[in-house]
């Protein structure tokens, strides 16, 4: 996909991923995005006798293998068993040539506090970065970063992320 924008979609129940787009180059800023949905890990309308979801971990919207993705206004609810999260990261990224970090876009998260336990599942090769454009991911305030924790990345106005995040994570403020 290229400049496909997904308005208030809503998804639930899903074994892998609720919502995920695959880009396939760049077409600018602000393009490729989702805005607005609402996204249910685990919702009632699973039978509890024959429930799917018990032997996963599946993430609510996972960031592409590509640059410039935007997610923003978008609820999470549910994602409290195994290593299920709100966002997972880098698409498709399980290739052997794939060498690089992806920059994605985040603003205007709301994590249900009771139901996700997990904001971040860095997919592996683990070389994403988020950028939080007003902190409600990573508070650390307006024009944060979200990365995978990793020791010579860590500096002064970093904090490290062991409990919302699989693995750690490294939540650090604008002026790094």
């Amino acid at each position: 996909m290229g400049d496909v924008r997904w308005f208030n979609f809503k998804a639930a129940d899903n074994q892998r991923v609720d919502l995920e787009m695959s880009m396939t180059d760049y077409y600018g800023d602000n393009k490729a995005q989702i805005d607005g949905a609402l996204v249910i890990g685990r919702s009632n309308n699973l039978d509890p006798e024959g429930d799917v979801l018990n032997e996963v971990s599946p993430r609510g919207v996972e960031m592409p293998q590509r640059e410039f993705f935007t997610v923003r206004n978008v609820r999470f609810y549910n994602f409290n068993w195994n290593e299920a999260a709100a966002i997972g990261t880098c698409s498709h990224c399980v290739q052997p040539e794939d060498f690089g970090a992806r920059t994605s876009t985040i603003e205007k998260l709301w994590f249900d506090e009771e139901t996700v336990t997990k904001r971040i599942k860095w997919n592996f090769p683990g070389r994403a970065i988020l950028l939080d454009l007003d902190g409600t991911t990573t508070g650390r305030g307006p024009n944060s970063w979200a990365t995978p924790y990793f020791k010579h990345n860590d500096q002064d106005g970093c904090i490290v992320d062991e409990v919302t995040t699989v693995p750690a994570s490294l939540f650090c403020d604008n002026s790094v």
